[in-house]
């Protein structure tokens, strides 16, 4: 049980940090979108940034967990000084009921596959035998 709240945690973390770093970025180029767009394009363009900072810190060799919470810290603190939850932008117009209908549906499937698949012990031979041997 202690594993998952772990899991559920770097997960969430995860998401927060791609989240703030994208909108804090988004914000400084000055990049107009409208809402929906502005949250799905910062959570993209902050798990690249994220990906390529962690990337760097595994290159220098600083790969503990004070520096990942410490580099969560301060993106979430330049978010919140920046006041990302504040919409910057016009909302996009309602779809008909049909395209939300067809969104949720593939949406909700999708998820559901990959959160059991996320919670599945490794099960691949190159997983257990190799990566997880070592």
């Amino acid at each position: 049980m202690k594993q998952l709240v772990y899991i559920c945690f770097g997960w969430l973390l995860t998401i927060l940090v791609s989240w703030c770093v994208g909108k804090v970025l988004l914000r400084r180029l000055s990049v107009r979108l409208h809402r929906q767009e502005e949250d799905v394009m910062a959570f993209m363009l902050g798990s690249v940034c994220l990906s390529m900072l962690i990337w760097l810190i595994c290159v220098i060799h600083l790969a503990y967990k004070p520096v990942f919470l410490a580099v969560a810290l301060a993106a979430i603190a330049a978010g919140v000084q920046q006041r990302i939850w504040q919409a910057s932008g016009e909302s996009l117009p309602r779809l008909s009921w049909p395209w939300r209908l067809l969104f949720y549906t593939v949406y909700i499937s999708f998820a559901w596959i990959y959160l059991v698949n996320a919670f599945a012990p490794e099960a691949s031979p190159d997983g257990t035998l190799y990566h997880l041997g070592w």
